[in-house]
């Protein structure tokens, strides 16, 4: 048997090799306008979009079996607080100042294209792993991707602050509003947690594949910040000058 407490100091592992990607220290370099180390924000759309309905739709369960099984009403509950954060996103993409990239067909042949591949399939390929996965399962994906979450609002907010100096813009989103409510685990009354963390002892099977998931969760977030970086580093001029037109 194995304590669930080795898969959570796994993720806390994976989130410290997670932060070293060239991604974070972009965002870093203050050398770069702050509009331009956001200019990716377009291209992380289909994610985080689509991330209300993976707490709504996938992670959620309130009506099976499973419903009073600890570890799901643990995530139910953090559900609730994952679940809207897109409404921010859309209220930063607006003041960011990317212009619409022509008609509704446009903007969804950007959305599919191939600068978004690794963020489209983050979406997908999570909702298959949450899908199949035991409550106990869907919580160690919960805690990978908030790990991830909080590397990258982390740096943002930083950003986020010093574009508000310039624009005197509020980025809720990107900045420490957000961060606030990204403390890299999962909400919830945290005693419970620990409690429930303490008691919980993984079969050999159980831990490795909790192991895999862990690798697979951290993979797809390197791919799709991959991705963002080489957007920001295509793109990071064309937004200044979009946001300066906006102002």
């Amino acid at each position: 048997m194995h304590p669930l407490q080795e898969i959570l100091n796994s993720i806390e592992q994976k989130r410290l090799e997670f932060a070293t990607h060239p991604l974070f220290a972009y965002l870093d370099n203050t050398a770069i306008s702050p509009s331009a180390r956001l200019s990716f924000a377009p291209c992380a759309s289909h994610f985080v979009m689509g991330f209300g309905d993976l707490n709504k739709y996938l992670y959620r369960d309130e009506t099976s079996q499973l419903k009073d099984d600890p570890f799901q009403q643990i995530i139910n509950l953090h559900t609730y607080e994952d679940d809207h954060h897109w409404q921010w996103f859309l209220e930063d993409l607006t003041k960011l100042g990317p212009k619409s990239v022509g008609t509704f067909t446009d903007t969804l042949r950007f959305i599919w294209s191939e600068e978004t591949t690794q963020t489209r399939k983050l979406c997908h390929l999570l909702s298959g792993y949450i899908w199949n996965a035991t409550p106990m399962l869907r919580f160690v994906i919960a805690e990978a991707v908030e790990a991830t979450g909080n590397v990258l609002f982390s740096k943002t907010t930083r950003v986020a602050a010093e574009l508000s100096e310039l624009t005197g813009q509020t980025y809720r989103f990107f900045g420490n509003f957000h961060l606030d409510k990204e403390s890299g685990h999962t909400t919830g009354d945290s005693q419970r947690l620990q409690e429930l963390v303490n008691s919980t002892q993984l079969s050999d099977a159980d831990y490795q594949q909790a192991v895999k998931l862990v690798d697979d969760v951290f993979q797809l977030f390197t791919n799709c910040v991959g991705e963002l970086h080489c957007y920001a580093l295509k793109h990071g001029e064309e937004s200044d000058l979009l946001l300066m037109e906006g102002g």
